[in-house]
Formats: C-alpha cells, structure tokens, sequence
C-alpha cells in the first residue's frame, strides 16, 4: 500500500485534511482550521496527503521557520508537522511515504536543516532524523507560596500586549544560539489558533509589570513551559511568575512543572519554593538536509562534519511545528 500516489493538496482538499487531522491528532479540528488560516508559516504548497479508494488515509505536512544562530545569523529549516495515518491503514508505510517525499522537497527548495516534535521518535530514526535531549528541569513537590510577591501579574492581553512581548521575547533570545525568529504576522496571528489546543492554559499566559511574561500548558500531568522571556533586571516581576507557576502546579498537577533549562532565571526562582531535578525533553528532532547550506548560512557557526546541534545551541522554539 506504500505504492498509493503521493498527492499535493490544493484548496479544495483543505478541508478532508482538517477532519484527518482533527480525528487522529492530539487537538480538535477547530485548532487545525484556525492554524491553516493565521500561520505565517506552515506551507500551503506542501501540504502532502495519500487516498485509499478515494478515502484521504494518511497526511504530512511542511512548515518553514528561520533559526537564528548567535544572535542573528538566519537558517531556513524546514519543519514537518500533523503527520498522521487513519488507524485502520497504520503499518502499511503510508506516513514513511509522506515523510520521504517532504525531505526530498525540502533538499529541492534548499532548506539547511528539517526538524520535527514527536512522540515517536522510533518511527523518524530510520528517515535521518535523530534526537536532540533539551536539558529542562522537574520540579515535584511545588505548593502555592505563602506570600505574593509584590509585583501585579496580569493574564496577557491579545493583541494588546503583542509589542511588549515581542520586545521582551526579542532581547531576551537574542542571547541565545538556534532559536526560532519570530515575524511580527506571526505574532499578530499566534493566538487565533494557541488557545484551542487542549493543553494550552491561558490563565497561565502572564505578563508581570511589562518586564517578563510566560505560557505554559497544562499537559501529561505538570505545568510545561513553553515561553517565557525576561528583561535585564527583572527578578523581582520573575519571581511573581514563579509564584503563578507553582500555584497552578499544586492545584492542577500535583506539585509538577518543567521548565526548559535554559529559562535560568525562572528556574532560580523556582528553586527557592522548591528542589528541581535536571531532565530532558525528548520530543525535538533534527535532520541536516544540506551541510553546506548549513556551515554558509549559519556564518561559520557550524563547520561541515563538526557536532550539531553545536554547543551552547538551544532550539528555542516554544510550540513546535
């Protein structure tokens, strides 16, 4: 069955996809349809789907984000996301198929790098990609604070407070190697789809006097943050979202939150609530598609042949793809 013709969908198959996507996926098709309308950048014209008798079975699709590499040196990657099967067609190679078809689209349209979030990770492996464990840190025991800390935190306000954070999200990353650059279309749009996943909590959306903001999802039992940004001096406004976090943590998720490692400054924070444990988020992984697209693009901050992902380097991508 892996035989079936690979097909690229056009508008008017737009909608068989979201109810694919909708069904075998982890959100409603209401999420799927709102990201297919306001995401900058998930590729209309990769969008791959394979039938079965007429019966659309099996769906991939491409996304391109720009990944800056020390401060403002940008690669274009291509990311695979909502690949998915109608389970009574799994096993039979049709995702593979897909995946294969979208990395030889990516090597054709130039892309240094494809990457993807999954669960899976055993089913990427034999197409190239491997893991890439982001060091985050567990906390398990975190209870909500016995005093506030002072600063007003406030739910986020869309698009209200979207150039504030975007200030706050820009300085912040800038300090870091690899993370995902951010148009302000993608900004403007981010949450006319965000809201709709199951696990996003957006009562844990904050922003803390115009100098730190996070978001993070209820989701597999812990609080998991997926952005947060902080401005230089700010411990105090930090603080006040640490406090947030392990509210909602011992009232929703007994205790438990994970935090990316590299949000050092929340960690800290944190960890004077509470003893935080080193792990790793295992859902990231990369493939090169063109190594010297890759060492030219990125300005000599990866050589051909050299570890990737290089060191100090952090995918900083909150939402994957």
């Amino acid at each position: 069955m892996a035989g079936l013709p690979i097909n690229l969908a056009g508008p008017g198959d737009f909608g068989e996809v979201l109810d694919l996507c909708g069904k075998w996926l982890s959100a409603p098709r209401e999420y799927f349809a709102a990201r297919f309308a306001n995401d900058p950048t998930l590729r209309k014209d990769r969008i791959l789907f394979v039938r079965n008798g007429g019966r659309m079975v099996s769906t991939a699709h491409q996304h391109e984000v720009m990944l800056s590499f020390n401060g403002g040196k940008a690669v274009r990657c291509a990311g695979v996301g909502n690949v998915c099967t109608d389970e009574a067609f799994r096993g039979r190679g049709l995702a593979g198929s897909l995946v294969r078809e979208l990395q030889a689209m990516s090597a054709k349209d130039g892309y240094a790098i494809d990457a993807l979030f999954t669960d899976h990770q055993s089913f990427y492996e034999p197409a190239g990609y491997r893991k890439w464990k982001r060091p985050e840190v567990l906390f398990t025991s975190l209870r909500k604070p016995a005093e506030k800390a002072g600063i007003p935190v406030r739910v986020i306000e869309f698009p209200r407070d979207i150039p504030v954070i975007l200030a706050i999200h820009d300085r912040w990353t800038s300090r870091l190697s690899l993370t995902a650059e951010r148009s302000p279309a993608f900004w403007e749009h981010h949450f006319e789809w965000t809201p709709m996943h199951p696990g996003e909590d957006m009562s844990l959306a904050l922003l803390a006097g115009g100098q730190a903001y996070i978001r993070a999802h209820t989701w597999s039992g812990a609080v998991k943050v997926i952005e947060f940004g902080a401005l230089p001096g700010s411990e105090a406004k930090v603080l006040a979202l640490a406090n947030a976090v392990a509210e909602t943590a011992s009232l929703k998720c007994r205790g438990r939150a994970r935090v990316p490692a590299v949000c050092g400054e929340l960690i800290g924070a944190l960890k004077t609530l509470a003893r935080g444990e080193p792990v790793s988020d295992d859902e990231l992984m990369l493939r090169i598609t063109n190594p010297g697209r890759l060492a030219e693009e990125s300005c000599g901050a990866w050589n051909p042949g050299g570890e990737f992902p290089p060191a100090g380097a952090h995918f900083w991508d909150t939402d994957g793809f």
